[in-house]
């Protein structure tokens, strides 16, 4: 087999990606710095589908099959959700090694990587499939009282979303060699189109009398449809790939699951918590209240998803700099990032705190009109979601371990005793908020970027100065105009909103071209839209950096 040595780490010229100095080498980049702008708005733009279909189908079966149809529907999904922990979270090792011996140019290696895995994976996906029976057959022992005579339609409804999940972790191989070779527009563009196509179809079972079961059936069969079409596009993205059980490494497999427990121990919290919050608001309050409660938490999870996405590129890359001995790049990716993230997630944490309840009016009626639970999520949740990127570079570096696991277990901690504390005083949907802003802010907001910050030897103060009091500072007068805007439009939700936005375009879009857009990113905007002078604004390469 040839060997092709791989480029020197300090060939190339010197380019800038948003005031970030970096290496280009004469050959393809293969760290992938070169198409992290590319990708950032592939995810964005493929994440507007879904964005779309969860505020369309919630609203679907709510006018359709009922609120309390809905509410199971979440509780279903609550309880498959939790399966996902069968795979161990080894999926998630695949892109990093993927894009890790792409940038060694070690075939070898690569193939043996990705065999391993497919192999681990389809035994996590077997797994599952039981995991499915077992709580098909459990529910109508735990929860025939407590889901009011529709525990039957969650036993199906179960099957069908747990089979879908074992689906896509047989094949989740895929997933991860498309986004291992940077290419998140192709993965992002399948995902985002797969996804209309089958909300389509689920939205037209609907409309021709189909219930819940219906659309988990539609569901099941276009999960099968999409991972098709992922392998066959993985093949075409890197063709020196191959699967086959003589690569399979029990070794090179153990390593790629120690790297997964670890991604799976940052992300039991998420799963734990928010599926037993579920799990508790509808054997305590019934159905019709998870239904309620689920939908504020979903403008906080669109939110969420928004900046993954910026943050989910980040993974590959860093591992890639790791790997080639970039430590200043890496510091520097680190803190530019991290401050982008927030000043990314403020506006819509803002927006959310002071119009979250019009919204919640707008899109579901005022049966759904929470005012105080979209807000409490949205203060409680700004550092979890704005600091995401701090743990992605850590998994590209293979140090999200330890971390990971501390602050899930701190997280956890603090649900457990919060709720202990309101089984014994009575639940309530304000309370169940206020505990979940806790628990994530505490163990996820706090001690993640603490500990990226020793790892990479950035002082506290630094990142603090640097991250996050700037894009505070410019969201203060937008708070304070959207405060206003709450007293006196308060029972007008429409009038509300769309005074809400302008004021966020009037208000941030100066203060964020002159402090997050790069001076080369405003010329060439300029120059599309031929604007006759000449920028005067302080260089967002001093700011960033």
């Amino acid at each position: 087999m040839k060997t092709i040595a791989a480029p020197s780490p300090g060939s190339g010229r010197t380019v800038s990606f948003q005031g970030t100095s970096k290496v280009r080498p004469t050959e393809a980049d293969l760290s992938g710095r070169d198409r992290l702008l590319r990708n950032v708005v592939a995810s964005w733009a493929g994440h507007l589908i879904f964005i779309f279909a969860g505020f369309v189908l919630p609203r679907m079966i709510d006018r359709e099959i009922g609120q309390t149809e809905l509410g199971i529907w979440d509780f279903s999904w609550s309880v498959v959700n939790y399966f996902g922990m069968a795979g161990l979270g080894i999926g998630s090792s695949v892109n990093r090694y993927v894009a890790k011996y792409r940038g060694t140019q070690d075939t070898q290696k690569l193939r043996t990587a990705v065999s391993s895995v497919f192999v681990v994976q389809l035994i996590a996906s077997i797994m599952i499939a039981g995991l499915t029976g077992a709580a098909t057959w459990a529910i109508p022992a735990f929860f025939s009282d407590r889901l009011g005579g529709y525990h039957v339609t969650a036993q199906y409804v179960v099957l069908l979303l747990g089979l879908s999940l074992a689906v896509q972790m047989a094949f989740d191989t895929f997933r991860g060699i498309i986004t291992g070779c940077h290419r998140w527009d192709v993965h992002n563009g399948l995902n985002a189109g797969a996804h209309a196509l089958t909300v389509g179809a689920m939205i037209w079972s609907m409309l021709q009398g189909g219930r819940l079961i219906s659309l988990s059936a539609v569901y099941l069969c276009g999960s099968l449809l999409t991972e098709l079409i992922r392998v066959f596009l993985a093949f075409r993205i890197c063709p020196l790939i191959s699967i086959h059980l003589k690569y399979f490494s029990l070794r090179q497999a153990w390593a790629m699951l120690k790297f997964g427990i670890k991604g799976i121990a940052a992300g039991i919290a998420y799963v734990v918590i928010f599926q037993a919050t579920s799990i508790l608001i509808a054997s305590h309050m019934g159905p019709a209240a998870l239904a309620v409660f689920s939908r504020p938490a979903s403008l906080v999870r669109v939110l969420e998803n928004m900046i993954a996405k910026f943050a989910m590129v980040l993974t590959p890359t860093a591992g890639s700099l790791q790997s080639t001995g970039q430590l200043e790049e890496l510091q520097r990716l680190f803190l530019q990032s991290a401050r982008i993230g927030v000043f990314l997630t403020l506006p819509g944490v803002i927006f959310l705190i002071f119009l979250g309840s019009p919204i919640l009016e707008i899109w579901m009626g005022a049966a759904y009109g929470s005012g105080m639970i979209v807000s409490i999520l949205a203060v409680g949740f700004f550092l979890p979601i704005s600091l995401q990127s701090v743990f992605s570079i850590l998994t590209g570096m293979n140090l999200h371990g330890r971390v990971g696991l501390v602050s899930s277990l701190v997280s956890i901690l603090i649900f457990t005793a919060g709720a202990w504390v309101l089984t014994l005083t009575g639940w309530n949907l304000d309370n169940a908020s206020v505990l979940l802003a806790i628990s994530f802010s505490a163990g996820i907001g706090v001690v993640r970027p603490v500990y990226g910050c020793l790892q990479l030897k950035i002082p506290i103060k630094r990142f603090l100065s640097r991250t996050i009091l700037p894009p505070l500072a410019c969201g203060l007068p937008f708070a304070a105009c959207l405060g206003i805007n709450r007293v006196f439009i308060i029972d007008r939700p429409v009038v509300s909103t769309v005074v809400g936005l302008v004021t966020a375009a009037v208000i941030l879009g100066p203060l964020y071209w002159r402090y997050v857009v790069p001076d080369s990113k405003r010329i060439t905007l300029r120059s599309w839209i031929r604007i006759p002078f000449t920028c005067r604004a302080k260089p967002a390469s001093d700011v960033l950096n």
